[in-house]
């Protein structure tokens, strides 16, 4: 599945173990909530989020992830420098 690709040829060779796109049923470590404004104040968004990420929006990560994202590029060990 797309999930799969991302996590086996992205995610873990690049050590991101904290970024994914998990159905919202499963409990995810570390991943805060956001708000929203309502009529009556501040509201929990979790409702608002698409059930699943896809490529266009609604994954989540860290910023440690994302500097070993980069990093992996910047290394070539997701894609070489020719790519």
């Amino acid at each position: 599945s797309y999930h799969d690709v991302l996590r086996e040829r992205i995610f873990k060779p690049a050590g991101m173990h904290d970024t994914g796109a998990e159905p919202e049923d499963r409990v995810r470590a570390r991943v805060s909530i956001g708000y929203t404004r309502t009529e009556s104040g501040l509201a929990d968004n979790r409702d608002l989020l698409p059930w699943r990420g896809t490529a266009a929006g609604g994954g989540y990560t860290t910023v440690g992830d994302l500097l070993r994202f980069a990093d992996a590029l910047l290394t070539e060990r997701l894609l070489r420098s020719a790519s």
